[in-house]
């Protein structure tokens, strides 16, 4: 299992305020990942035989998913072998947008379809930030790498990766504004990295990763 976030609910004391402590320190931390996007991993054996069926689920709670306010859009990893994980990737735009969808009746409506599915229970992490990069293998859920192997391993996917688009734009984007050539690149390059270049690299460098 990966690192979990927590978010405990805001104090309600009415004085002066103290000298900043560790736990409030803590708190406005947890207050801060409130607003940042989520990403919200569960996984699934599929009973043999049930596949077809199990297709169609993903294609119902997906579009369900996908309708709720703050929904981000949702990506499925289908296993590579037979009897492997499927893995249902749902982005959120905040903790509150992902919240309302794990407590409505339409998910649990929607999780009760998926049970004479399913094998075992589903394996669940809900995750903020660069550790969601680094959670989605494609079979089964890792636990994050340390902190600084991701900042390096982010950094070092990166930067070759914006030198490389950034000259291959250039050419085709002389006549546009610096500031929108740049939010293009980056747009293109933020989908390059989750999609197909973290995935591949993950594959390669997990032993090292997970040391």
């Amino acid at each position: 299992m990966s690192e979990q976030v927590s978010f405990p609910e805001p104090g309600s004391g009415g004085s002066a305020a103290p000298a900043p402590t560790l736990e409030a320190t803590r708190s406005a931390s947890d207050a801060a990942a409130r607003v940042q996007p989520v990403t919200f991993v569960m996984s699934r054996r599929v009973r043999p035989g049930k596949q077809a069926e199990f297709e169609d689920w993903l294609t119902g709670v997906s579009t369900a998913a996908d309708a709720f306010a703050g929904a981000d859009g949702v990506t499925i990893i289908r296993p590579r072998i037979p009897g492997g994980e499927y893995v249902l990737i749902g982005r959120w735009k905040t903790y509150e947008d992902m919240a309302r969808w794990t407590a409505s009746d339409v998910r649990a409506e929607w999780l009760m379809r998926a049970e004479p599915l399913s094998e075992g229970p589903a394996t669940t992490v809900a995750q903020t930030g660069l550790e969601a990069w680094f959670s989605l293998p494609g079979e089964t859920l890792m636990k994050p790498p340390r902190r600084w192997k991701q900042v390096l391993v982010t950094w070092l996917v990166l930067c070759p990766e914006l030198i490389i688009l950034s000259g291959a734009l250039r050419p085709l984007m002389v006549d546009v504004h610096p500031w929108l050539a740049t939010y293009v690149s980056s747009g293109i390059s933020a989908v390059v990295m989750a999609y197909v270049l973290m995935p591949q690299i993950l594959r390669v460098l997990r032993p090292w990763l997970m040391r």
